[in-house]
């Protein structure tokens, strides 16, 4: 061991210098570089000059240079060009780098870096991660699995700056293109205390930088349809091959910046930008199963099944009991003698017009079905641009500055197979979305061993579904449709679930989004040698604000099975979806309402970490994070709480138990203006070793606990779902329990919708009645995971390196969505049929609209926990 060495280190491509002394023992460290290839030298009298490079710094990582300095005079110069070590003896995380090389030369269709994490191990793409940028559900990106953790539960960095929004799913709202990446780390399992707010683990992209010398580059790729071959299904139709051109192209540049006679900035200040442009123009290849034309004017008379024989269509009006067998019965439909035909006085009129929204059959079909009787290309395709601009200053050999911008742009044609501007897929309304990021770092460095790193980011995410059919006058669909024009928060065609063929349930056709969110990020740290030590204390302070409404069905949802038309309300012989949607008999619907809420978060964390080398060998990784992820509140209070044990007062002179209350914020019930209480013990210990048995040899471990952010919760935790906002005016289908229809489709709501409560005063009556679906409970415990690791890293001739680990992981309070609290108790399933029995509704004249404001209820209704709701599913962390 050699004492007090003087050593410098250089970024080869900007000569930024560095220089510390080692100590007495030896040991030396350069604190907080940014990624590149460097030079090392180290000199001290008496021994000969020693340099190495490149040695390759990848993003997120520490490495180890062991020197050796041999006898001699400081004149003399020993050079060293072997590989940086692959070995890890400095940290106890597990993680790979995917570098340069792979990030700009491997063949990915979209050119998306995520393509690439499944080249770490413990790394599981889901979904629609890692694909072309367009066409694909945008909420998606983030949909990758690490080691266990659930989709969407990871975190990702970009240039030290987060990409996550806290408002929708922990949504990861930017990806770098592949050519503005210098390279790019998957940190897999029990990372240092630095990061939190993830269950699986984290991904940290580091953005190219300019250098000394001036370098760029074009690009353009281009596929077509000339190869391709077509479906089976267009084939047998006689239909041609579907469009299809991508197109993508691009380039980037990089260097100093210079102005002639004004500014010489060679190894100051550099700049790099980056852009990549998207399109994309298909014939997507679709079978559809329509109505037949005879069917769309209520002619049922050649309905088959897949044997040849007549369905049976029922007539609901003709409901009634068997006085012999006491089970429901119902006669077979028929016009003027012809069975299965509804007479055209009987054919609902909204249902006559909306009938068209499907596309004619334009295939034969199935014998006797006429299954997949519609085959065709829908158009399909988006655009997409991003912009990446990086400034990079030296301002002295103590600070370093860099600053970042980033915009993408992308949108979502529309996928319209019958121009009707109804969607039967599970995507196809037009979407726009605008996402900007800004970071600035700054970097100082108050002495070798010391340095202070500030980095501000702010991430601007903006998204937007609008059908085309926004603005559609509702007025057309009947008299009974014309009120609804001023009410609802957006005019579309309506949402049509039909069974038994190809329908609008995707809810596509209405759905209606807007979305704001804005995240502020301050992360300022300080790193510190002493001696044996290198301690790092930070915070990550996080403020979002999230602006949303969503309306999946704003103009009303209506669902259509064969439960009418079939031959008595429990009797499944004969009836069709569609035959119940002409007579306009709907067994379930209603207009949604979502105002735009404006909701806050707040995040607080400190953190105190210290890699201590107890030995030359053996290093212990050591932290401790303490967090407060804040409850979301909502700029007017609109949020509210389920009291499971609290007295409902609407229903206190009723025979029935009255728990079970629904209780706003900032009111006496709930003085706080959150939903749900904060956990104020978010602690997050980190132990972790590393031992280097041999040169070539080391043994690593660690243990971990990490917080889960509240936005993977976001369904029951983001006020834009809450009760009082999400709310829903049923359709009274029945008042009987199904047994026959009440109001039809061609006047849904003859007593008019009600809006969503917010802060009504009466919202209590409002909400009675319903159902609770993403209600919150006070006490909900915040998730964590635990996560442990044992790793054993060999370095062997021929540059090869073998690495063999064991990872772990326990989730505790995970999130659930759909939670039942008012599930039928299971002694009264014996009960069978008698559970739908219609008794006397005890609630009769208290609840004033929905399935349970009639005079009867059925008997399993009451035997349930709270019925008066109906349905109480809180999102609940177990």
């Amino acid at each position: 061991m050699i004492p007090r060495v003087s050593l410098t280190l250089t970024n080869l491509g900007t000569t930024a210098k560095l220089t510390t002394e080692s100590d007495n023992t030896g040991l030396y460290q350069f604190l907080n570089l940014p990624p590149g290839n460097y030079r090392v030298d180290a000199e001290k009298s008496g021994f000969v000059h020693f340099v190495q490079e490149p040695v390759h710094v990848l993003v997120n990582s520490s490495g180890r240079i062991d020197i050796t300095l041999q006898v001699g005079a400081v004149t003399e110069q020993v050079t060293v060009t072997a590989e940086t070590p692959l070995l890890q003896p400095q940290t106890s995380s597990l993680g790979q780098v995917v570098e340069t090389r792979m990030t700009t030369e491997l063949p990915l269709n979209g050119r998306n870096p995520l393509a690439l994490v499944s080249l770490v191990p413990g790394v599981v793409p889901q979904g629609s991660s890692g694909q072309n940028p367009v066409t694909l559900n945008p909420f998606a990106q983030g949909n990758i699995q690490i080691n266990g953790g659930a989709a969407n539960q990871s975190a990702a960095y970009w240039d030290g700056a987060p990409l996550n929004t806290h408002g929708y799913f922990n949504l990861l709202a930017l990806v770098p293109t592949q050519d503005a990446l210098q390279e790019f780390k998957v940190q897999t399992d029990n990372l240092p205390a630095q990061y939190d707010r993830f269950a699986g683990g984290i991904i940290s992209f580091s953005t190219k930088s300019g250098t000394n010398k001036l370098h760029g580059y074009a690009y353009e790729f281009l596929r077509n349809k000339v190869l391709n071959a077509n479906t089976f299904s267009n084939n047998a139709a006689v239909v041609p091959v579907g469009a299809f051109t991508q197109n993508q192209f691009g380039g980037n540049a990089g260097g100093p910046i210079v102005i002639p006679h004004l500014y010489n900035g060679k190894d100051k200040t550099f700049f790099f930008a980056s852009y990549d442009g998207f399109r994309l123009r298909q014939g997507l290849p679709l079978v559809f199963s329509v109505p037949e034309m005879a069917w769309r004017n209520g002619d049922f008379s050649d309905l088959r099944d897949t044997n040849g024989n007549l369905v049976p269509i029922y007539d609901p009006a003709t409901t009634r009991k068997d006085p012999v067998t006491g089970n429901y019965i119902r006669d077979q439909i028929s016009c003027n003698g012809t069975l299965n035909v509804i007479c055209p006085d009987k054919v609902d009129p909204t249902a006559k017009i909306l009938a068209n929204l499907w596309g004619p059959p334009n295939a034969p079909g199935r014998q006797f079905t006429h299954v997949n009787n519609w085959v065709g290309n829908a158009s399909n395709g988006g655009d997409m641009n991003e912009l990446t601009f990086r400034l990079d200053q030296n301002a002295s050999d103590k600070q370093r500055i860099f600053s970042r911008y980033t915009i993408n742009k992308y949108m979502n044609l529309e996928i319209d197979p019958f121009h009707t501007h109804a969607y039967p897929l599970q995507i196809g309304t037009p979407e726009d979305t605008t996402t900007q990021q800004i970071v600035f770092d700054d970097s100082y460095s108050f002495s070798p061993t010391t340095v202070l790193d500030v980095e501000l980011a702010y991430l601007r995410n903006g998204y937007s579904r609008t059908p085309a059919s926004t603005g559609f006058d509702l007025s057309t669909l009947g008299p009974g449709w014309a009120p609804l024009n001023n009410v609802v928060n957006y005019r579309t065609l309506p949402n049509l679930v039909v069974s038994q063929i190809s329908d609008f349930g995707s809810q596509e056709t209405g759905s209606t989004i807007r979305d704001k969110s804005d995240d502020w990020v301050l992360q300022p740290n300080v790193s510190m040698i002493r001696g044996r030590h290198t301690w790092k204390f930070g915070a990550d302070l996080r403020l979002s604000r999230f602006n949303y409404s969503q309306v999946n069905s704003p103009s009303g949802i209506f669902n259509f099975g064969q439960d009418f038309t079939q031959a008595g309300p429990l009797t499944a012989v004969g009836g069709f979806g569609f035959a119940s949607f002409m007579l306009g008999d709907a067994s379930g619907g209603g207009v949604y309402f979502n105002p735009p809420v404006a909701t806050q978060n707040i995040y607080r964390a400190f953190y105190a970490m210290d890699d201590f080398h107890a030995t030359r060998k053996l290093t212990l990784n050591l932290g401790l994070r303490y967090s407060q992820d804040g409850p979301f509140s909502e700029r007017f209070n609109r949020i509210s709480t389920f009291l499971v044990d609290v007295p409902n007062p609407l229903i206190a002179n009723t025979s029935l138990p009255a728990k079970g209350m629904l209780a706003l914020v900032d009111t006496p019930q709930r003085p706080s203006r959150t939903g749900f209480d904060l956990d104020k013990h978010q602690f997050g210990p980190r132990l972790g070793f590393a031992y280097q048995f041999a040169p070539k040899t080391v043994l690593r471990g660690g243990y971990g606990v990490f917080w889960l952010p509240n936005s993977v919760s976001w369904f029951g935790m983001n006020p834009a779902v809450d009760p009082v906002n999400l709310y829903n005016t049923p359709m009274t289908t029945s008042i009987d329990g199904g047994l026959t229809p009440y109001n039809r489709l061609a006047d849904p709501f003859p007593a008019g919708v009600q809006g969503a409560p917010g802060r009504n005063p009466i919202y209590q009556q409002l909400t009675l009645g319903t159902g609770l679906w993403n209600t919150q409970v006070s006490n909900n415990p915040y998730g964590y995971v635990q996560q442990w690791n044992l790793d054993v890293q060999q370095q062997l001739p021929a540059s090869l390196f073998v690495d063999v680990a064991y990872a772990g992981s326990k989730g505790t309070h995970l999130p659930l969505v759909g939670g039942q609290l008012d599930q039928l108790p299971p002694q009264y399933l014996s009960m069978g049929n008698a559970l739908f029995n219609s008794v006397a509704n005890p609630y009769f004249g208290v609840i004033t609209a929905g399935g349970l404001s009639g005079a009867t209820v059925t008997a399993g209704q009451l035997l349930r926990p709270f019925p008066q709701f109906d349905g109480v599913q809180p999102v609940m962390n177990l």
